[in-house]
């Protein structure tokens, strides 16, 4: 490989890196808790139901998804939350006691 062609995918992976910082920053930007603090649980199979769970105001982030307080992982981000933002979900009995 020539030095050129070297010097061109290097700048290609510069131009790479960029767009995917980028992204990244939008995804962030869009995986907001709701205001409510209660999100659904992560894992649940498709089309079963999902509880929703209290993260509380400043939730441990485990990779991909949150922590509850009664320990459940919980999605990041979803439809609406009690203000009329997110879909309903019956919520844990445990996390009840937590946020009240």
């Amino acid at each position: 490989m020539r030095t050129d062609e070297i010097r061109a995918l290097g700048q290609q992976l510069a131009e790479l890196g960029a767009i995917l910082l980028n992204l990244a920053d939008e995804l962030d930007s869009l995986a907001r808790l709701p205001e409510s603090g209660w999100i659904p649980e992560a894992g649940t199979p498709a089309g079963a139901v999902r509880r929703a769970h209290y993260v509380g105001n400043h939730p441990l982030p485990c990779g991909l998804v949150f922590i509850a307080l009664c320990g459940t992982a919980c999605f990041p981000f979803y439809g609406r939350d009690r203000a009329g933002k997110i879909a309903r979900h019956p919520c844990c009995e445990k996390c009840l006691l937590h946020a009240c």
